[in-house]
This record gives C-alpha cells, sequence and structure tokens, in this order.
C-alpha cells in the first residue's frame, strides 16, 4: 500500500548537500542532527515527531513538541520506534513499527517504509508480513524496531528488524527496491545467538570496514541466569551475515533496564555516540 503523507509545517535547520550519491564509509559535510521519535503507548502518542540538535547531544523539538506525521497511512493505527536515515542518494529515508499498543504487544504484523527529498514532502508503504510471507513466521506476533543500512555490494537499501514469532526473537533483513515502497525478497535471518537468548531492537553502523551491531536482550530460556534488558555487541566483517560476539560484556554504563539503543557518527570526525532509553524512568541516555 503506498500513500502520501500529511506533514506539519517544519522548520530544517541543517546543511542539505546536494544530491550525489556516496561511497560506503564517504560522509557529507552535514551541519546538524535530526532526531524522530513518539512518545508514549496512548493512541495520539503513537504518532512521529521531531528534534534537532547542533551538536549531537542537545536536541530541541521542533513544531513545539506536536507530532510532525500522523499514523493514518498505517494498517494499525499507530506508529513507534521510528527511524531516520539519509540514503546514498540524499533522500531521507523513515521506517516505523505499524502498531498501536493498545491493541495488545503481540497485535503487530508489519512495518511502514517512508521516503522524502526534503523532509516536507513524504510518500509512504506498509509491509504486512502476516500477508506477504503467510508460511514464513508461525505464530508471528512481532515486527518490530525497523531499520535502514544501505548495502554495498548489493547498491540497495536493506530493511532489518526484530521479529517475534514460535521462536525467540531473531532479526531478520530484506533489500527493498529504489523508491523504497516495498522488499524484493523473502526476509532472511540476520543474526543468530549462540546464547539462547532472544534479542530485539537491533542496530547496525559501519566502522572501518567493520559492521557492528548493538541489540537488547530481551528474553532467555527457561533456567537461564542471563541478564536481560542490557545491551550487546556483535561485529562482523559483511553486513549480512557472519555476526559473532566478541565477549558478554554489557555496553550500556547504567545499573537501569535499558533499550533501543542508537549509535551514531558525530559530524566532526571525533567518534560515535550511542543512545539507549533506560527503565523505569523512561529517559534516553547517551555513552
Amino acid at each position: 500500500m503506498k500513500n502520501p503523507i500529511k506533514i506539519a509545517a517544519t522548520a530544517i535547520l541543517f546543511q542539505i548537500t546536494p544530491s550525489h550519491s556516496f561511497a560506503a564509509g564517504e560522509y557529507p559535510p552535514y551541519d546538524g542532527y535530526l532526531l524522530t521519535y513518539f512518545t508514549g503507548n496512548r493512541p495520539w502518542e503513537e504518532t512521529l515527531k521531531f528534534s534537532y540538535s547542533l551538536d549531537g547531544r542537545r536536541f530541541n523539538r521542533l513544531n513545539n513538541g506536536n507530532s510532525v506525521i500522523d499514523a493514518s497511512h498505517s494498517e494499525m493505527g499507530g506508529l513507534r520506534d521510528p527511524y531516520i536515515y539519509r540514503g546514498q542518494d540524499g533522500n531521507f529515508i523513515m521506517t516505523a513499527t505499524d502498531m498501536q499498543s493498545w491493541k495488545g504487544w503481540g497485535s503487530n504484523r508489519g512495518i511502514v517504509l517512508m521516503q522524502s527529498p526534503d523532509l516536507i514532502h513524504w510518500k509512504s508503504a506498509t509491509v504486512n508480513f502476516e500477508k506477504q510471507y503467510p508460511n514464513l513466521f508461525p505464530g508471528l506476533h512481532a515486527a518490530w524496531a525497523p531499520q535502514v543500512a544501505y548495502n554495498p555490494l548489493t547498491d540497495r537499501n536493506m530493511v532489518y528488524l526484530t521479529v517475534g514469532s514460535n521462536d525467540p526473537y531473531k532479526a531478520y533483513y530484506a533489500h527493498t527496491n529504489r523508491d523504497f515502497t516495498a522488499l524484493t525478497e523473502t526476509p532472511r535471518q540476520l543474526f543468530y545467538a549462540r546464547d539462547g537468548i532472544g534479542y530485539i531492537d537491533y542496530d547496525i553502523n559501519e566502522q572501518d570496514g567493520k559492521y557492528h551491531m548493538l541489540m537488547k536482550a530481551e528474553s532467555s530460556p527457561q533456567g537461564s541466569t542471563a541478564r536481560l534488558r542490557v545491551i550487546k555487541h556483535a561485529v562482523s566483517d559483511h553486513l549480512t551475515w557472519g555476526y559473532i560476539m566478541p565477549s558478554q560484556d554489557e555496553v550500556q554504563r547504567t545499573g537501569n533496564a535499558v533499550e533501543g539503543p542508537q549509535a551514531y557518527r558525530l559530524n566532526d570526525g571525533s567518534g560515535y555516540i550511542v543512545m539507549v532509553i533506560t527503565h523505569p524512568l523512561a529517559r534516553v541516555g547517551f555513552r
């Protein structure tokens, strides 16, 4: 399903570079950061909002903190876990979980794909995994937290997400078409956990030819003593396979439960920031 999106007026406060493709590892001269988020579990909170930052640490709300994109183009009537990405062609890409939490945490079956040339005019499409791949995920109850990565081997964007079914939570991926309106292949498993833990909220970043994956430990086998609601790290030489956890160390630097890790490169080249959601206060923390 493809739809235009109604967007509230907002300001773009960072440099928009000319449309042109960048190779993997290349970075254009960005001047700021854009964060997209949602604020809660009530229907009017499951919409998308924007905030901006000039230093990557302190963010200011756009549109007075009101919704920028509503959920009218989704199947379930709610948008959660949004992710925004600058494509190789200069377009902006967003993904979100297609879900209203009041219908139940096991009610979601799909995701929303969105694309814009200017952050104002958006087009969207939905992907319902239960309908499009009816035999792939028996007992499907979660298609959560989709994100995007560019695959230089295929010259295509790849969507990866958490899938919950009769098996423990797992990561799956599939490449998209160039219009970012559909998946072009049957999803395949991205990460194989050797510790029996069900991981969610995957985040991938490339650095110096290595792909680094962050993820939240969500569920464990009966009798396991593994700590949950912590962030773990895996690494691979390849975007779509070969991820191994070099250690069982936890990434977060807090004793609180955490989820939703998000790493991003600082524009000045000085390093990366890892953002996480902390509980029970549901605050955003930085590392």
